[in-house]
This record gives C-alpha cells, sequence and structure tokens, in this order.
C-alpha cells in the first residue's frame, strides 16, 4: 500500500487549478519577500545618497563663503593696505576684491540656504539644529545683502566725492562718515564669517 505524503508535504491547491508543495510555498514567500525588500531598500538608498550630497553642498558653500571672508579680511585687505602705493590705490583695490566677493557670498549663501531648507523640510520630526542653521545661513545672506546695495553705493559716493582721500583731512565730515560706513562694512564682513562658522558648527555636529 502506498505511503500516505506527511501534512507538510501535502500539496497546497492554488487558485489557477495547479498544486504545490509546502516547502515550494515557503521557496515562494520568501523569495517573494527577499524582492520587496529589494524593491523598497533601493528608493532608501537613493533619498540617502541625496541628502548626502545636498548636506556636503551645504557644507562646501559654507566653506567657501567663510574661506574667502577670512581670505579677504585678514589677507589680503592688510597686505595690500601695506604694499600699495597710497591708501587710495589700496582702497580702490580692496573694493574690486570685495564686489567680486560679493557675488561668492549671494551665490554660496543662496545655495547653503536651499540647501538647508531641503534638509529641514525633508527631516521628519522635530529639527531644532536645522532650524537654527537655516536661521544663521538666512542671517549672514541678509548682512552680505545690506553691505551690497546699501553702504556699498554710500561708500563709493563718498570716495568719488573726497577724490583722493590721502589729500583729505582726517578731520573732514566726509572722511569721517567714509570712516564709520567703512567701519559697518567691516563688521557686516565679520558678522557673515562668524555666523557661517556658526551654521558649519551645527552642520557637522
Amino acid at each position: 500500500m502506498a505511503e500516505q505524503p506527511s501534512p507538510n508535504q501535502q500539496a497546497t491547491p492554488l487558485p489557477c487549478g495547479r498544486f504545490i508543495s509546502f516547502s515550494g510555498l515557503q521557496r515562494f514567500l520568501r523569495k517573494s519577500s527577499d524582492i520587496l525588500a529589494t524593491s523598497v531598500t533601493g528608493p532608501l538608498v537613493l533619498v540617502s545618497v541625496l541628502f548626502f550630497l545636498i548636506h556636503f553642498g551645504v557644507l562646501f558653500a559654507l566653506a567657501l563663503w567663510v574661506g574667502g571672508g577670512v581670505a579677504l579680511g585678514f589677507l589680503a585687505a592688510p597686505a595690500l593696505f601695506e604694499h600699495a602705493a597710497s591708501r587710495q590705490q589700496a582702497g580702490e583695490l580692496v573694493g574690486h576684491i570685495l564686489r567680486r566677493f560679493d557675488t561668492v557670498a549671494f551665490g554660496s549663501g543662496s545655495v547653503a540656504l536651499a540647501g538647508s531648507l531641503l534638509e529641514l523640510f525633508g527631516t521628519p520630526g522635530p529639527a531644532r539644529g536645522l532650524v537654527l542653521r537655516v536661521a544663521l545661513v538666512a542671517a549672514g545672506l541678509a548682512l552680505a545683502l545690506y553691505a551690497r546695495f546699501a553702504l556699498t553705493p554710500q561708500i563709493a559716493a563718498l570716495r568719488q566725492a573726497m577724490g583722493n582721500i590721502d589729500e583729505v583731512a582726517r578731520e573732514d565730515p566726509r572722511r569721517r562718515a567714509f570712516g564709520r560706513l567703512h567701519g559697518f562694512s567691516v563688521l557686516c564682513l565679520m558678522g557673515q564669517m562668524l555666523l557661517g562658522a556658526l551654521a558649519m558648527a551645527l552642520s557637522v555636529m
């Protein structure tokens, strides 16, 4: 008499009318779960790579912004005022460099702000560090815009009105006003570097 199949080996009817053993059904379910896990993991990996690239872009933009400000404020400007033929010539050269740096600041600040906002909106749950970083970058960008479009035109107008600044007395009201505006411009640059450095610190914490 033929041996009866055990319960684990009994064939399981399928809706289509075909039969499959219990072990075969287990292999089918295991393979289906692997396929499902792969289909879910793939998009998660892509999202992780995307967020890594965004974070790297934010850090690179902040480093370029802060590093450029340090190079201008602590290296280029002092060297020019020390070795230029006159303060007039040094001021003109620093002005040209500063206008080019403004372009870098606007570009880097915009990239850092956009990337930080993307990270903030893509992070589930509370993200106080990201909110603070967005605020720091926005404040630094506001200082850069104020210096470029509010202070720089006034400084240029005073420089043009005075002519050669070396021939203008220190007690002249125009030179005093020029000195105040120049001081505000330096403070704006220092503020950008400080805010950018704090934002970088938050990015790596």
